[in-house]
């Protein structure tokens, strides 16, 4: 069935439209599957066939927009017959191009036009409430300008809009209301009038948002009602324009529907107006250039507007159509409005589910291991993508259990929004800038080994991407993980930290025997750090082995990562632990990443420094470097989260028990300034401090005290702002009256109390109480000086008290060596910097 609706929209283009659809709905009643083409020289039909086409399940449309010039005969039969089922809409260009509409994200538009301000006003129609007077509003309180509102209510008449006048009054901006309907010329222009005599100023502006809208299908449609649709919308549109001066007009802005562009079942007059309303603006603003002429072809609102109104807001909701908030409308009107943003017919939506009337113009997705279903995509505005996780896909799980959960690892969450990010933006620039990221809750694979991930992306309106991770095991009801992202072409990032030097490698502490199985959990594809070229309580520099020659993925699937090698970036992260080797910690926020496309052949190297240190939280600047020592990838504000002690850890490793002490000591004496290193003994004495005739150390010239001792081929060494003494013991093979004549009967009764707390043996709490005795004569106490256990002692960390004076003791026994050594270090805490009373933490 074919209607031609003629050169140009006129009074008969609704009716001819009307006759051809009821006449398909006649004949599929006698049993006839007639396929409806519908030729029209401009777009008003496409939003009054695709309702029709939602009401009629089955029925095929093919809408064809013509050049002026009459085509070519073969051409649009050649176009019937190769249409397809459903609904197709083709335009066919005077030099013979065919395309369809595709949708496309808007674009600014560059255009310098001006912008109403305190010299102006806009004219609202559609009255005193609604989204035509909250856009107005939100555009004088923006710009100045007055307000004159065109209604057909009377203020005495409606409590509502006179609160809501009120309420716009209140605000400063200067209103008029005129009561007038815009389908009458003459009202419209007196109003006009009126109202420029009320305000003192011009109308310049004009937000068109009059409207009637009485949802019937097309079977109960008839000519009269939809010229009652149009009246309003088309009609009130062209009296409005003719009662002001056109040249003088900044802003046209008329409020239309995105039912115009997607159809919808009930609407088909309503799409007509809104359609032919685009038409109408978008000739004016060609004719116009100097006004900014758009269509804002708005989704449902929430809170307001014609949804609201007609009670359909759950209806459309439970299709997918996701209502514009209050907040968000304006917003996108001023940005609009204001120049910011496309003129011409926009489309301004939440999400409105996946229509089969239109093409989102979404490409063939890249081949990513997590973008195995993508349930919503609207390209360059939103994407969210699934992919279901298990160990037999994704092995890389089995290697990365902390305490016996498998951990989706942060950096595969990053390698999962970028493939999000890479979908729905296309091709990237460069690597993405990563900022605000928050590990909110750790993704746990449940015990049945397999979970959905969900990945969401979304762009604001400043081109950056708010990005967003959730699964199964929580209902798809926690943000995981949230950053902020955006995408710049590649540069080497800045850095104050530099690498180690891979030539330098500290002793005593192999990696695979120290830090993995012990205090890291991670192991195989993750196990990566190869040795330490410094090591300290609060920085480090380590370096990275290449990749190991093993699948991430299952044969399968995809391979690629777009970051690259995600167990160096791991290891880059996981290296820090070393400085807190006590306790195990997980990333938990990150203030920016500079990413890169880590290269999994190269052995790469990391440099770490605590900015912070918040207890249970801390915060570290973390950079990547290549083999070349050039840094790549930049983490800042990296926070870790404390989450407990490893199980069954071993301190044996000489290079992990100086952050240790320190730490531990610094967590009561947050003011003692005090540093502790443990390195091999070189055999000469070194720097060591100045002594005062009772032993205890003088200050150096930065006025802190140091303290050094020797023991087993290592030196301990400690400075601090107060005054401190250490001692290094090897723990010798003594029975009990060997210790007795070493220590004495109340050194042996105090190692005998150690024992019994702790569960030692009492060579090792003989060796504790000798230590600390020569650390506390170090330190400048009196020889018989008496000491008592505290209660809080384990066997790793033994605390005892002398007066104002604190004595910490640990043990470790480094490789080779035959027996443990045991180290004391004593801390006088009576006075601090300035002489005033000290404390220590928590009394």
């Amino acid at each position: 069935m074919l209607v031609d609706l003629g050169p140009a929209p006129g009074p008969d283009t609704a009716a001819l439209l009307l006759d051809a659809c009821q006449a398909v709905l006649a004949a599929r009643a006698e049993g006839q599957a007639p396929r409806l083409v519908a030729l029209q020289p401009e777009g008003i039909a496409g939003g009054f066939l695709r309702s029709f086409f939602i009401e009629t399940p089955g029925c095929d449309i093919l809408l064809l927009n013509l050049p002026a010039t009459d085509p070519d005969p073969e051409t649009l039969l050649a176009e019937i017959r190769a249409a397809g089922p459903g609904f197709q809409e083709v335009t066919l260009a005077p030099d013979g191009t065919r395309t369809k509409p595709v949708w496309q994200r808007a674009a600014p538009d560059s255009a310098d036009r001006p912008v109403p301000g305190p010299g102006d006003a806009v004219l609202v129609s559609g009255g005193g409430k609604g989204i035509g007077a909250e856009c107005g509003l939100a555009l004088a309180r923006e710009t100045g300008c007055a307000l004159l509102l065109l209604g057909r209510s009377a203020p005495d008449e409606d409590a509502e809009l006179q609160r809501n006048l009120d309420r716009i009054a209140a605000t400063g901006t200067r209103l008029s209301y005129r009561r007038a309907d815009v389908t009458d010329a003459a009202a419209v222009a007196r109003a006009l009038r009126q109202g420029e005599a009320d305000l003192a100023v011009p109308v310049t502006g004009v937000i068109h948002g009059a409207g009637h809208n009485h949802p019937r299908t097309v079977a109960n449609l008839e000519p009269a009602l939809i010229a009652q649709t149009l009246a309003p919308k088309v009609t009130g549109l062209r009296n409005i324009l003719a009662a002001l001066d056109p040249g003088r007009l900044k802003l046209l802005a008329g409020f239309g529907s995105i039912i115009a562009r997607i159809g919808l079942h009930g609407e088909a007059d309503y799409a007509l107006a809104n359609e032919w309303l685009s038409r109408e603006i978008e000739a004016f603003g060609a004719a116009h250039p100097r006004c900014r002429a758009l269509s804002v072809e708005w989704s449902v609102w929430s809170g307001t507007g014609m949804g609201q109104k007609l009670g359909r807001l759950d209806a459309l909701m439970a299709q997918g159509i996701q209502p514009i908030s209050v907040d968000e409308g304006i917003a996108a009107f001023l940005r609009l409005a204001t120049g910011d943003g496309p003129a011409g017919a926009t489309v301004v939506s939440g999400r409105f589910g996946a229509p089969a009337t239109v093409d989102l113009g979404q490409p063939e997705p890249p081949a990513l291991r997590y973008v195995e279903t993508i349930p919503v995509w609207y390209p360059g505005t939103e994407i969210v993508t699934e992919c279901r996780i298990a160990p037999g896909t994704d092995p890389y799980l089995e290697d990365h259990v902390l305490n016996g959960q498998r951990l989706f690892p942060a950096v595969m969450a990053l390698e999962a929004m970028t493939g999000a990010l890479r979908t729905l933006a296309g091709d990237l620039p460069g690597a993405p800038r990563f900022g605000k990221v928050q590990f909110r809750q750790g993704l746990v694979v449940p015990g049945d080994g397999a979970m959905t991930v969900r990945v969401a992306a979304q762009r604001r309106g400043d081109g950056r991407f708010d990005l967003a991770i959730r699964c199964s095991a929580t209902g798809f009801q926690v943000n995981h993980v949230e950053a902020l992202c955006d995408i710049a072409e590649h540069a080497t990032p800045e850095t104050d930290l530099l690498p180690a030097d891979p030539a330098t490698t500290l002793p005593g502490l192999d990696p695979a025997r120290a830090l993995y199985g012990n205090v890291l959990f991670q192991k195989g594809l993750f196990a990566r750090v190869a040795g330490y070229g410094l090591l300290e309580a609060r920085r480090c520099a380590a370096s990275l082995s290449p990749a190991h020659d093993a699948r991430w993925f299952a044969a399968d699937l995809p391979q690629a990562r777009l970051l690259g090698d995600a167990g160096a970036r791991d290891a880059a992260l996981h290296a820090i632990q070393a400085c807190i080797p006590h306790e195990t910690v997980i990333p938990m926020s990150v203030e920016s990443i500079e990413t890169a496309p880590l290269d999994p052949a190269q052995a790469h190297r990391i440099a770490a420094v605590e900015r912070e240190d918040l207890g249970n939280r801390l915060v570290y600047d973390m950079a990547i470097f290549d083999a070349q020592g050039r840094a790549v990838e930049v983490w800042r504000g990296l926070t870790l989260r404390v989450m407990g002690p490893p199980e069954d850890l071993r301190l044996d490793a000489p290079p992990l028990v100086a952050p240790f002490v320190e730490r531990r000591i610094a967590a009561e004496l947050h003011d003692a300034g005090l540093t502790v290193a443990l390195a091999p003994s070189t055999g000469r004495a070194g720097p060591g401090p100045d002594r005062r005739p009772d032993g205890k150390p003088d200050r150096d010239d930065s006025g802190a005290y140091l303290s050094n001792a020797h023991g087993a081929g290592w030196r301990l060494s400690v400075r601090a702002r107060w005054p401190v003494g250490v001692d290094l013991q090897e723990q010798p093979d003594h029975d009990r009256n060997g210790w007795t004549r070493l220590v004495g009967e109340e050194g042996m009764r105090l190692a005998d109390a150690l024992t019994d707390l702790t569960g030692i043996d009492a060579g090792r709490a003989a060796t504790h109480v000798w230590a600390a005795r020569e650390a506390m004569k170090k330190a400048g106490m009196p020889a018989g000086a008496p000491l008592s256990v505290d209660p809080a002692s384990t066997a790793q960390w033994l605390r005892l008290r002398s007066g104002d004076w604190v004595v910490y003791a640990s043990a470790f026994a480094p490789d080779g060596a035959a027996r443990p050594l045991c180290l004391a270090v004593v801390v006088g805490v009576a006075e601090d910097a300035v002489g005033a009373p000290a404390r220590l933490a928590g009394e």
